[in-house]
């Protein structure tokens, strides 16, 4: 994928524009980048396996942009590179820039291309989505399957009925526009970048949801 072959320029950007508050990268790119820190470390809060495999899901590149999609990549790999036993994994998975967008996945899709063997998953993180009643997939019928953690543009929650059983980690979204918010100064951190443009829906805060 182009993912590797942009991938040492990118981390030089990413290290260049640490700040996110200036520089030359696109800033739906610099948001891609905050979207992967945060769900990164989401993932380092929720568990405590560092031995094992993170698979990453990924549109065609004809689908997306390529400079997005590596930005995220490698927003994911610099919060990871501190644990030499957590390996990444690219997967490309067959879809539209369409379903990206609604956060659509078709299971068969999602099926074909998971890893057949997943006693090494730690997790999958999707830039695709979910599937609509994903969570009635084989992957999992396991005793402990592995947890997704989606980058979800739309506002469709395929993936509600999948995290109310606990099989999603969490799901970053963009918030809400409104016109009566006041503007906000261009943020210092990723995770700045990622709560001024963005909301993090967790297991446990869409359950305390849920009972109000």
């Amino acid at each position: 994928m182009a993912l590797s072959l942009v991938g040492c320029l990118s981390l030089t950007i990413w290290q260049a524009t640490q700040s996110l508050g200036s520089g030359n990268v696109q800033r739906s790119h610099r948001g891609q980048a905050s979207i992967a820190y945060v769900l990164a470390h989401e993932f380092l809060a929720q568990t405590t396996h560092r031995n094992g495999e993170i698979v990453l899901l990924f549109p065609p590149e004809s689908e997306a942009p390529v400079a997005a999609l590596d930005s995220f990549y490698e927003g994911f790999a610099r919060v990871m590179s501190r644990f030499r036993s957590i390996k990444l994994r690219e997967v490309t998975i067959p879809t539209t820039r369409r379903d990206c967008e609604e956060g659509r996945l078709n299971r068969g899709n999602l099926r074909e291309k998971t890893p057949s063997d997943i006693a090494n998953i730690l997790a999958f993180v999707s830039w695709v989505g979910f599937p609509e009643e994903g969570e009635g997939m084989s992957l999992f019928s396991g005793a402990k399957p592995p947890p997704f953690f989606i980058y979800d543009p739309s506002n469709a929650a395929h993936w509600k009925s999948a995290m109310d059983k606990g099989f999603i980690g969490a799901v970053a979204r963009s918030k809400i526009s409104s016109k009566n918010v006041s503007p906000q100064a261009e943020p210092d951190t990723p995770r700045q970048f990622f709560d001024n443009s963005y909301q993090l829906i967790t297991h446990t805060a869409h359950l305390d949801q849920g009972a109000q």
